[in-house]
């Protein structure tokens, strides 16, 4: 489901029309533009980035060796 062409379409999350933006996703309820779905994609991999670096920090060679 991409890009319809009703002229009142516009994103739900920034608010700017199917005019503004190279493309516009319709959902069940609502719509998201390309520029919001870029700026998701960052939030969640710098997210996931951030969990990264909070992990116990065991890696093969530093795992303990059972006794």
């Amino acid at each position: 489901m991409a890009k319809k062409s009703n002229s009142n379409n516009h994103c739900s999350f920034c608010g700017r029309s199917e005019q503004e933006v190279n493309l516009l996703i319709s959902g069940m309820t609502g719509f998201i533009c390309d520029l919001c779905v870029e700026q998701a994609h960052e939030i969640v991999n710098d997210s996931f980035q951030s969990n990264k670096k909070s992990d116990i920090g065991l890696s093969l060679s530093t795992l303990p060796k059972p006794a």
